[in-house]
């Protein structure tokens, strides 16, 4: 807590972007972060991000929270993060945001088109349950980046813009939704076919399983 004390000190703005790696589903590497840690030396939880901007008087926080809602260690803590930032607002003096982007994608990207492509390779994409069609968001990472500054300059305005911001969550995406698997198949044209098996068969395969 005191490296990050002396990492805010001075500052008016804060974005938090820590968060870590979504595909690992371990709750207490993700609260941890995400949340908070017993430890007070863990200078990444939202927790203490949010204690050190009350105690150095931070005007503004813009965090990156997540829109999933998977039923998953990552998607569980983001929802408390978020919660105690919206939470924060107002707190001596202190005005939060939260950036909800969705699947951030970008030249290089070391998180996404990997883990799609490590989950092909491993047989873990070969099914598509149901048609096929269902509509999904992905975000460019320089719309990420510009939803940031935004939110940013709308907690500065000082205006209706200032209060209209303060302690809300907005999703970002494109604004070009895209079928999924349409999506999909751009990135693993070179692995293999899908298998397209119906909503109903899924279901009653899951409801034999779960009488076994």
């Amino acid at each position: 807590m005191y490296i990050l004390l002396i990492a805010c000190e001075g500052a008016e703005l804060i974005f938090h972007m820590a968060a870590p790696d979504s595909s690992i589903n371990n709750y207490q590497l993700h609260h941890s972060i995400n949340v908070e840690v017993k430890k007070k030396d863990n200078k990444q939880s939202t927790k203490n991000i949010i204690d050190a901007c009350t105690k150095l008087s931070v005007k503004r926080l813009i965090h990156t929270s997540s829109p999933s809602v998977h039923n998953d260690s990552y998607s569980e803590t983001k929802v408390e993060g978020e919660a105690l930032v919206i939470k924060a607002n107002g707190v001596y003096g202190l005005l939060t945001c939260c950036i909800r982007p969705s699947s951030i994608f970008c030249p290089g990207d070391k998180l996404l088109v990997p883990s799609v492509v490590a989950a092909a390779r491993a047989g873990e994409s070969k099914f598509i349950i149901g048609d096929g069609t269902n509509m999904y968001d992905f975000t460019y990472v320089e719309n990420v980046a510009h939803a940031h500054v935004c939110a940013e300059r709308a907690l500065a305005s000082d205006g209706s813009a200032s209060k209209r911001a303060a302690g809300e969550a907005y999703f970002i995406t494109n604004m070009e939704p895209i079928k999924f698997w349409e999506f999909m198949s751009l990135i693993l044209v070179r692995l293999g076919p899908r298998i397209k098996i119906p909503a109903s068969i899924a279901k009653l395969v899951e409801r034999t399983y779960s009488v076994c």
